[in-house]
């Protein structure tokens, strides 16, 4: 080969590295939103609004049925608009979150869509009170995977954690509340929802009415393909625990969201006062002994609509752990059913006191009460040492 023809060669390929490899050498995506140390809100904003408010107007405003209409309307995160600039054309662009610069520690996010032409996402479901770090990938003309620097924002420390979950409504974590004692309830742990799949189509309320659950029909399931995959491969839920009663599940044996998922099956009871009866008693010593098994985390539990039977288990869990009564009471009202009335969730509140001796915080009362449905008191302490950071 002529040296002419070895240095055009040397040039052809030197302008090739400089078209396709050498975006490469340098970072060729910058991150543009949110701003590093950015603070972003993920209550929608009227959700927002009701749980800044105190007990006396709060009350007020959910009195208000048109207002608790509205309410009742903004159970999900809020979508977080997140964008780049790249000054090359990406392939397979992904987004990557976590609680530590050097992603190891799952943040727990929902990415709803990538648009790699547009250089946006929308993402959701970040622990509240959180740094978050993040960055974008992507693969370079030249076959390369790229990566941005990482960026951080932060989440607002605003309880409850609300979920958007495909399919599934009044979705929300039961941790990140804060404890009269100055504890703090693990996140992405224990979570509470509405059902994963409908009651059985032959299941009636009326007691006369309903038939052998043995030859009732399994209610469709509600919870979407993506939901699936966010709770089982992200959130890595184990144990759904199914409150409903029989009927409702007629011939169900496992999770809606597959065999990965352990389903349980225990009819429980509400705030309405079968909870203090003896088989309420039983249910909820059934119940609670799964939340003393750290084998069975990261839980949900649900009834049909997560408002009353699932509502009770909540405030009985949060309740134990010292969340203060307010917050109990806020994370009632949050549900925002069209029935719900205060007289319904002081039922719950006054049960609890001939569990104790006057003066005794709401804690050591539903401790007692624990007791007395056949808990053990070493079953409380595991469960305590799971949640409480």
């Amino acid at each position: 080969m002529k040296k002419n023809d070895i240095r055009n060669l040397f040039l052809l390929l030197a302008l090739v590295f400089v078209a396709t490899g050498c975006c490469c050498k340098k970072c060729p995506i910058t991150l543009v939103a949110p701003a590093n140390d950015a603070m972003i809100v993920q209550h929608p904003q009227e959700m927002h609004e009701f749980l800044q408010l105190a007990s006396a107007p709060r009350r007020e405003y959910f009195n208000d049925k048109d207002k608790r209409a509205v309410l009742y309307q903004r159970h999900q995160s809020v979508p977080q608009t997140f964008s780049w600039k790249s000054d090359i054309k990406l392939k397979d662009v992904a987004l990557e979150f976590a609680l530590d610069e050097n992603f190891t520690t799952n943040a727990q996010e929902l990415v709803l869509s990538i648009d790699a032409d547009a250089k946006t996402a929308q993402v959701c479901n970040f622990q509240a009170g959180k740094t978050v770090y993040w960055r974008v990938t992507g693969k370079a003309p030249c076959g390369k995977v790229v990566k941005s620097a990482v960026g951080f924002f932060k989440t607002e420390d605003l309880q409850p954690r609300q979920i958007t979950l495909p399919g599934v409504d009044n979705v929300r974590d039961l941790g990140g509340w804060k404890t009269v004692d100055g504890k703090r309830m693990r996140q992405g742990l224990i979570f509470r929802s509405a059902g994963l799949n409908l009651d059985s189509p032959d299941w009636v309320w009326d007691e006369a009415k309903r038939i052998d659950p043995k030859k009732s029909r399994i209610g469709e399931t509600v919870i979407k393909k993506e939901g699936i995959d966010y709770f089982v491969n992200k959130v890595g839920i184990k144990t759904e625990l199914d409150l409903r009663w029989d009927g409702e599940v007629a011939t169900m044996s496992e999770s809606p969201m597959g065999k990965a998922v352990k389903w349980i099956h225990i009819p429980s009871y509400d705030y309405y006062g079968p909870i203090f009866q003896e088989k309420g008693m039983k249910a909820v010593r059934d119940d609670f002994k799964l939340f003393a098994d750290k084998n069975n985390y990261p839980i949900v539990f649900h009834c049909i609509a997560g408002a009353d039977r699932t509502g009770t288990l909540s405030y009985i869990l949060c309740g134990l752990l010292g969340v203060a009564e307010d917050n109990l009471r806020k994370d009632w009202e949050v549900t925002a059913r069209d029935y719900f009335k205060y007289e319904n969730y002081d039922t719950i509140s006054l049960g609890f006191d001939k569990y104790g001796e006057p003066g005794d915080p709401l804690s050591v009362k539903i401790q007692k009460f624990l007791l007395t449905c056949g808990v053990t008191q070493a079953e409380i302490d595991a469960f305590k040492a799971i949640i409480l950071e």
